[in-house]
């Protein structure tokens, strides 16, 4: 749970983009750059890679 905490911490911003496209995906038309879909990315294999998926 620590590594959760400390990526969540180093990467908050990629967690605002989650939620934006999570929200989005529902309400919203909006595109995402080649960056913030890499930062999501990998933000999502290290949760993976915690939780042991």
């Amino acid at each position: 749970m620590y590594y959760i905490k400390k990526l969540a911490d180093e990467l908050w911003f990629v967690v605002d983009v989650l939620e934006d496209a999570y929200i989005g995906a529902r309400y919203l038309i909006r595109r995402y750059g080649e960056r913030e879909y890499r930062e999501a990315l990998k933000f999502v294999e290290g949760i993976f890679k915690c939780i042991g998926i």
